[in-house]
């Protein structure tokens, strides 16, 4: 780059270091964020649409239950709370009414 005093005048030329910063993502909850049936056992999707879980592997609720986690932003994005919540079997009522229907 080349510099101009206020006559006009040139003072040669210097060097310039540019950096990027890299841009905030905030962090977004996938689609393990639901309530599941109380039949299901695992996550279904991704936790994370964007950003990183924390913990990294939650475990999957119990029956009656929910499990949280959070999508942390990057870049100094902002997190997402999320959470999957697990219905409560009631009872063997709940295992006639799958088998019979």
């Amino acid at each position: 780059m080349e510099c101009w005093n206020e006559d006009g005048v040139s003072s040669g030329r210097k060097s310039v270091t540019v950096g990027v910063l890299p841009l905030p993502i905030n962090g977004q909850c996938g689609p393990a964020d639901k309530t599941y049936k109380c039949n299901k056992t695992s996550f279904e999707g991704d936790l994370c649409d964007q950003g990183d879980p924390d913990p990294s592997s939650p475990i999957f609720p119990d029956k009656g239950a929910t499990t949280p986690w959070t999508c942390t932003g990057r870049n100094g994005g902002t997190d997402a709370p999320c959470s999957a919540t697990r219905e409560d079997c009631q009872g063997d009522s709940w295992i006639e009414t799958q088998i019979y229907r």
